[in-house]
């Protein structure tokens, strides 16, 4: 009955720093859940960077290895829950981060539609503009539709929200850029025609 209570989850979380075989980590990663931990011994075989888990004070790690002269940082929904400590983390730490690409849901909340899903992804968007304002960021990318199935079948919709979204990047001092991804239901760059019709400052 044990993984019917881990299925039931979406991500499994654990602060713990005293484990000594870690056997929950095991059993909820055999269960399909993404692993959001502190760092301890007993995950050394365990949590897997990018496979079963995302460890934030990496980045710092790698950004040290590529030669670049600026990051792009992606919101990442499994980090909601300890969002204070990446963000202080990362503020902290030498990366630059020019770019935040918002959270992706935002895109398939909007496309949703509903007063729900549309509250939901203002506020996502806000989070994004929040960590965006703390790393030192200046543009931010937006997914404005999302994928399969909704996508841009109301894409009226999904614009309409551009304007609050406007004024919220602007609070933060980030520039909004829309990001050109696939379609369902129109061309893409018809809807930048359309944005660029009804905001005459849109990227």
């Amino acid at each position: 009955e044990v993984q019917d209570y881990y299925q039931l989850g979406d991500v499994f979380v654990s602060a713990s720093t005293s484990e000594t075989q870690g056997l929950t980590y095991i059993e909820a990663a055999a269960n399909g859940l993404p692993l959001l931990c502190r760092q301890d011994d007993c995950l050394a075989d365990v949590l897997q960077e990018g496979e079963n888990g995302y460890d934030y004070r990496k980045i710092p790690f790698y950004a040290k290895e590529l030669k670049c002269d600026a990051l792009e940082l992606m919101m990442l929904h499994i980090w909601y829950p300890y969002l204070d400590d990446v963000k202080r983390f990362l503020s902290a730490s030498d990366c630059t981060f020019d770019v935040i690409h918002s959270d992706k849901q935002i895109g398939v909340l909007l496309s949703n539609g509903g007063d729900d899903d549309f509250n939901e992804a203002i506020r996502l968007f806000e989070v994004s503009c929040q960590v965006g304002e703390c790393v030192g960021a200046k543009k931010l990318v937006l997914h404005l539709w999302g994928g399969y199935p909704n996508s841009d079948r109301d894409i009226e919709h999904n614009i309409s929200a551009l304007g609050k979204i406007y004024e919220i990047s602007a609070r933060y001092s980030l520039t909004t850029l829309i990001e050109n991804i696939p379609c369902i239901y129109h061309e893409p760059f018809a809807h930048w025609d359309r944005i660029a019709e009804k905001f005459h400052d849109a990227h």
